[in-house]
């Protein structure tokens, strides 16, 4: 049965292969882009709190989908689709950190 729900879950997200990432993983990937970006890009949440990031001006120019849970994400003509938000507590905590 797990099998079958997996396959689902799978197929709902458009067979976007999704593999839990650790708080460690997370830290590398999030410095990584901070120091690429240097001050350009924005942090955003998707409707479900997901966490991912618009480079170059920072305001979304396309959509697309949230690997974690199938909702839009980005948006059009530098205006968020429908129910995302800028995580600024996000940016806070990464100038705490140095990052």
């Amino acid at each position: 049965m797990l099998k079958e729900v997996e396959a689902v879950e799978k197929e709902l997200r458009g067979s976007t292969f999704y593999t839990a990432v650790t708080n460690d993983e997370k830290r590398a990937v999030y410095a990584a882009m901070a120091t690429a970006f240097r001050g350009t890009g924005h942090w955003y949440y998707c409707r479900d709190g997901h966490l991912f990031t618009v480079g170059e001006c920072g305001m979304p120019m396309q959509t697309s989908v949230c690997p974690q849970c199938g909702a839009p994400v980005g948006g059009r003509n530098h205006e968020a689709v429908e129910g995302v938000r800028v995580a600024r507590d996000f940016d806070e905590r990464l100038g705490r950190l140095g990052i």
